[in-house]
């Protein structure tokens, strides 16, 4: 979770205002309100229909019409043109690489791939929390919010932080939450728990809450003084819907149905992502964002599938019961290393039309993670 210089968004003063598609869009696919908004209805939806998880049909039709368009996203905004080719070589081509060879290996060794399906699930959170302190840094340049060293280091540590915590509810012992949806079954690979014992659990949580709660006050102070609050509520409301994914789950030590699980939080995500991205494409190459969208989806499906295809005869041979619980690890080694190709590609993606230099803003443009 890092930010890096980026060169300015092409484009005249159709990209010069703060808001990237329109502000009532904005707030709902790029800074969380849509989660936050869903509350009720999640929670009351929960409780009519005794659900404990998402159906099975919703789950497929999010991952088809979102989560699959949000990979195509990023496979185009690196492979699709040569010099993003070459500029990211080492992410796109040797990194990719190394990550395909584990994940065909992961085929063929249960041990193995419980593994790498274990780092998948710890890493997963620090990458939406990436993500989230990209839009947020965005946001608050574009609104010409002053962004000193510490306020931008008190930002960070509120998103490291709800990170922090998030390990915390993965490791205990006992715990049953899940941040990643397709984890929890052990049928075929097992998500290895750090394991803490509940005494020192609960000590880290004494420590790691009350810090986390005073460094988003902090941020909050630091960033909006001078006048600044009302350019911050998008700063604010990403870090609510960021501690309701992963920092009160730690809280309240159990899962609340339907509201954290990994399948609705990927999918706020998801649409974060496309966001950022359709405005990119709309602003570089002045692509139409619905003609955009179907290329992120057919690209996003012949990729996502095709790995299903050619290790079909593997899949079939692993000690799962059932072809689906093996294809959800071949949708988690994917997800891992579209993951990697959004941290080569949100260099571009998530710029923001840059104003001119402040004194004491030494931050620099977010990327994803």
């Amino acid at each position: 979770m890092t930010a890096a210089a980026a060169p300015n968004a092409p484009g005249g003063s159709k990209g010069s205002g703060p808001d990237l598609h329109h502000r009532v869009t904005d707030a709902l696919l790029g800074y969380g309100v849509l989660y936050l908004i869903s509350i009720p209805f999640v929670l009351w939806l929960a409780a009519r229909y005794e659900l404990s998880s998402w159906p099975m049909w919703f789950a497929t039709t999010v991952a088809l019409l979102i989560s699959v368009p949000h990979y195509g996203a990023t496979y185009l905004r690196v492979y699709e043109k040569r010099h993003d080719r070459r500029r990211y070589a080492v992410f796109a081509i040797w990194i990719t690489l190394a990550l395909i060879a584990c994940f065909v290996a992961s085929l063929y060794s249960v041990r193995l791939g419980s593994a790498f399906l274990t780092i998948y699930v710890y890493w997963s959170p620090w990458h939406f929390a990436g993500q989230n302190f990209g839009v947020a840094m965005m946001s608050l340049r574009r609104k010409e919010v002053p962004i000193d060293p510490v306020g931008r280091r008190l930002l960070y540590g509120a998103f490291l932080l709800g990170y922090s915590l998030s390990v915390l509810a993965l490791s205990r012992l006992g715990s049953s939450y899940q941040a990643v949806v397709g984890t929890g079954d052990g049928r075929v690979y097992e998500f290895y728990r750090l394991g803490i014992p509940e005494g020192v659990a609960t000590t880290l949580l004494w420590i790691l809450a009350p810090a986390y709660f005073l460094v988003i006050v902090g941020a909050i102070g630091r960033l909006s003084r001078g006048g600044y609050l009302r350019a911050t509520v998008p700063a604010i409301t990403l870090l609510i819907t960021h501690s309701f994914w992963y920092a009160l789950p730690a809280v309240l030590t159990e899962q609340i149905p339907l509201l954290y699980a990994g399948v609705w939080v990927s999918a706020i995500h998801s649409l974060q992502y496309l966001w950022i991205t359709s405005y990119y494409a709309k602003q570089t190459d002045g692509a139409r964002i619905p003609t955009f969208i179907l290329k992120c989806l057919l690209v996003g499906s012949a990729i996502n599938v095709l790995p299903a295809l050619l290790f079909k005869r593997a899949l079939s041979r692993s000690r799962s019961s059932t072809f689906t619980t093996s294809s959800s690890m071949a949708l988690s080694g994917n997800c891992e290393m579209g993951a990697w190709r959004e941290r080569c590609s949100a260099r571009t993606a998530m710029n923001p039309r840059r104003t001119t230099p402040r004194k004491g803003d030494h931050g620099s443009a977010p990327r994803s993670t």
